[in-house]
């Protein structure tokens, strides 16, 4: 919430058959990170970002950047569940 100026931040985790996925939306100023490509966070100092992507493929899954519909940011983190249960 800090960075994205947001007053609401909504956090979901969910698991089923084939995956793990953690959310997290919030209704902030997003930047446009949406669009934004991994490097162009790098040199746009979206450090935290940046390594949310890294995470996520060392663990074998993949991290989604949307656009909220209304006002925000979408942040996805999806991990297949074999992974998550084998670890």
């Amino acid at each position: 919430s800090k960075h994205a100026q947001a007053t609401r931040v909504e956090v979901v985790l969910c698991y089923s058959e084939n995956r793990l996925t953690l959310e997290v939306r919030d209704n902030g100023v997003g930047a446009n990170v949406a669009e934004r490509s991994l490097t162009e966070l790098l040199r746009e100092q979206h450090i935290g970002l940046a390594d949310m992507h890294r995470w996520a493929s060392i663990c074998g899954g993949k991290l989604e950047i949307k656009p909220n519909t209304s006002s925000g940011t979408i942040v996805e983190f999806i991990l297949p569940a074999q992974t998550a249960t084998n670890r």
